[in-house]
C-alpha cells in the first residue's frame, strides 16, 4: 500500500481523518454541547499540530484515503522515547484494504530508525477491527483508562 509523508497540503485531509479516529473512539463527540464536532476537532488539532508531529498518508490512486499522526517524544512517567500515535484513520469505503496497517508500519520504521522504538495508541475497547489490526501488529494492553460519569 503507497504510503508518503505528510504535507501542509494535507491538513484539511488529517483533520477530516482525525475525525474518522475520534468517532471511532468516542461515539459521544456527535453529541456534545458546548462546540460542534467540527469546532473540537480543530480546538484539539490546533493543540497538537507543532513542528515536532509527523503524520503520513495513505493513498488509493490518487486519492488520499489514511492518515495516521504521531507525536514523538518521552513517556511521561517511564521516561523513555515514545511516539503516541494521535490518530489512525482509513476512509470508511477504504477500510480492510490493508491501509492502516501500511501506515502503522511506515510510523513505526521511521521513528525506529531514529532510535524511537516504543509506540503508544489508545483504542475504544468496541473497535474490534482496529484491536485485532493492533494486536497482530505487536501492541498489547498496558493501561486500562477507567472513568466514572
Amino acid at each position: 500500500m503507497p504510503v508518503r509523508p505528510g504535507t501542509d497540503a494535507d491538513r484539511a485531509f488529517m483533520v477530516e481523518a482525525f475525525r474518522w479516529a475520534a468517532l471511532a473512539s468516542y461515539p459521544e463527540l456527535e453529541q456534545l454541547g458546548r462546540l460542534t464536532l467540527a469546532d473540537r476537532l480543530e480546538e484539539l488539532w490546533a493543540g497538537y499540530d507543532q513542528p515536532d508531529r509527523r503524520w503520513w498518508i495513505a493513498t488509493d490512486g490518487d486519492r488520499s484515503v489514511g492518515g495516521c499522526w504521531v507525536n514523538p517524544g518521552y513517556h511521561p512517567v517511564l521516561d523513555h522515547p515514545e511516539g503516541v500515535i494521535l490518530a489512525i484513520a482509513v476512509h470508511p469505503d477504504f477500510r480492510g484494504r490493508g491501509h492502516a496497517r501500511a501506515l502503522l508500519e511506515t510510523a513505526r520504521a521511521v521513528l525506529a530508525s531514529e532510535g524511537i522504538v516504543h509506540l503508544r495508541l489508545f483504542v475504544h475497547p468496541d473497535n474490534l477491527p482496529a484491536r485485532r489490526l493492533y494486536e497482530a501488529l505487536g501492541y498489547r494492553v498496558s493501561t486500562l483508562e477507567m472513568r466514572r460519569d
